[in-house]
């Protein structure tokens, strides 16, 4: 069912995602290729306000589908690129595979328990000139956004598909359990095979921001915290990681210059 059970509760019924999808499905056939939205920020731009699924083109031209939203972040509008349910925290593409690898999973059904998008759909995201930012969140498909638990960076200062090693890289914002900081050195670590995470240890003992835990306690052992959830490493108290259904999320996004008014649904 086209938008069902991916669409967030209040953002209306199956039916008017359904047709939300079908209708542009539609235009968009009928226009050029050359026309062809490449990701959500080209999408808002033809005049769609309403989250949920949306037809897109890559760079080859073939048609996929995406999740849009638009609404979370004033000004910023973002595409689903990989989530997945803590539940399936030991599948090998959401612990075990950096996000410099190429492991699609499900990449033609967005939804919030198993995707990933191919490596190569992920570049041509990012390579497009609207796209600045990527952020992970947790649990977006039940809260949305509130800023607990989530990361923000530019990729013009740091590029996570391009990213190997381990070492402090400069976030727009973070907030973990609480506590966090804005424009500030975090660290991170991305392996062969390691999907993307941030070591809450390392980040205070070699980057010098402490995050503390829900009971004001400093969490400076080895937790990995957005990704890579290993058995042993990942606190219960954190929003990705606090259930079995549990959600983590990584979009990438930029700022939408309105020219005019031209919103249809």
């Amino acid at each position: 069912v086209l938008g069902g059970p991916y669409q967030k509760k209040d953002e209306g019924s199956t039916q008017a995602s359904g047709i939300c999808y079908l209708k542009l499905a539609n235009e968009l056939m009928a226009s050029s290729l050359e026309s062809m939205p490449k990701g959500c920020l080209d999408v808002r731009a033809a005049g769609y306000i309403k989250n949920g699924h949306y037809v897109v083109s890559d760079k080859a031209n073939r048609f996929y589908r995406v999740y849009c939203d638009f609404t979370s972040e004033p000004n910023f509008v973002y595409t689903l690129v990989t989530s997945w349910k803590f539940s399936n925290r030991m599948f090998k593409p959401f612990r075990t595979k950096s996000y410099r690898n190429n492991h699609p999973v499900n990449e033609f059904n967005p939804n919030w328990d198993s995707y990933r998008l191919s490596y190569q759909r992920m570049e041509a995201l990012r390579n497009l000139k609207e796209i600045t930012h990527w952020r992970i969140t947790c649990n977006f498909d039940v809260n949305g956004i509130n800023y607990r638990d989530y990361l923000r960076a530019a990729f013009a200062r740091f590029d996570i598909l391009s990213f190997e090693g381990g070492s402090c890289r400069t976030v727009e914002y973070i907030n973990v359990m609480g506590s966090g900081c804005q424009d500030c050195q975090i660290f991170f670590r991305q392996a062969s095979d390691l999907i993307l995470s941030v070591e809450s240890g390392q980040s205070s003992k070699i980057c010098g921001m402490t995050f503390v835990d829900g009971r004001n306690i400093a969490i400076k052992n080895i937790k990995y915290l957005f990704g890579s959830y290993c058995i042993g490493c990942y606190n219960s108290m954190f929003q990705c990681s606090r259930s079995e259904s549990s959600t983590t999320s990584l979009w990438f996004g930029g700022v939408y210059e309105a020219q005019s008014d031209t919103s249809r649904i």
